[in-house]
């Protein structure tokens, strides 16, 4: 069976992961399929290796829902389970960290809002 897997290039974010602050994050959508080999495609249920930047193990999280967004319309269960880069938890904050993520989108921009909890640390 192979791993799946996710990779986050800023280690601030795995940091946020690890600490139980971060249970959520926004995608593109076409990131959903897998990109490589350490972005698996995603599917609620199952289990995700965490590597980091330097490709290393970092933790273990199932996904636990998946819900398409609109940048005009992001719920507030999604803003404070994703906290800023800086942690802060804010839609202001969320907006200003995925502003140029997303390309300066419109608000019927559609992303993905990925749900997970953290199984364990590695």
């Amino acid at each position: 069976m192979n791993e799946n897997r996710i990779r986050w290039t800023d280690p601030t974010l795995v940091q946020q992961i690890i600490d139980g602050d971060k249970t959520a994050t926004a995608w593109p959508i076409a990131s959903a399929l897998g990109v490589d080999e350490y972005n698996t495609p995603l599917h609620v249920g199952l289990t995700y290796t965490i590597y980091d930047a330097a490709k290393q193990p970092r933790c273990r999280v199932r996904i636990t829902g998946v819900a398409l967004v609109a940048w005009g319309d992001i719920p507030e269960r999604l803003w404070t389970e994703d906290p800023a880069i800086s942690g802060e938890v804010s839609l202001e904050a969320f907006k200003a960290d995925h502003y140029d993520f997303f390309q300066q989108p419109a608000d019927d921009f559609e992303f993905l809002a990925i749900y997970f909890e953290l199984v364990e640390t590695l």
